[in-house]
């Protein structure tokens, strides 16, 4: 039992820390790949400005392909071009045995980075917080959207709730 707690413990601290760096972090390289068989990236990202939509509103779907959650999509003003972050959080259930989440971000209809995401299991019908976060480097200046999707993994019923999307950007 104590490695759950210290897992979810640092789940905590890594949470808080990544939505404190934004603001206090500055352009960096692009991302980079480092070995190994996962996709590691490592960049700096400043932004100045955040553009968000939020929902009270409950949906759901039993869709095995992505749909659009609705009031998730944020259109925003890329002043010069750079970088930017995408948060997505969320009340969520997935009815029945078995069931798995996922959400991915989409930039003008073209998947981010690190792209699909599983969001929630079966979690015995207990409603709860869970949040994902996607990059983009080398964004251009102008507008922009932020779409997110979600999908069931096997046809069962996944609901969300409380839903907000947050793009911070230049």
């Amino acid at each position: 039992m104590p490695s759950k707690i210290y897992i979810s413990l640092v789940g905590v601290v890594a949470c808080v820390l990544a939505m404190a760096a934004p603001a206090a972090a500055k352009d960096g390289p692009p991302l980079t790949q480092r070995g190994g068989h996962a996709r590691v990236v490592n960049a700096s990202c400043k932004t100045t400005k955040t553009d968000y939509t939020s929902s009270d509103g409950s949906i759901f779907t039993s869709s095995t392909t992505y749909v659009d959650v609705s009031e998730g999509s944020v259109t925003f003003n890329q002043a010069r071009m750079g970088c930017i972050l995408v948060r997505f959080d969320a009340v969520s259930l997935v009815q029945g045995s078995g069931g798995v989440e996922f959400v991915t971000a989409l930039l003008d209809g073209a998947q981010m980075f690190p792209g699909e995401m599983a969001f929630d299991g079966d979690n015995e019908q207990v409603p709860q917080s869970r949040a994902a976060s996607w990059v983009a480097t080398n964004v251009s200046a102008g507008s922009h959207t932020v779409q997110i999707q979600y999908r069931s993994f096997n046809g069962q019923t996944v609901i969300m709730s409380f839903h907000t999307t947050a793009i911070w950007h230049r």
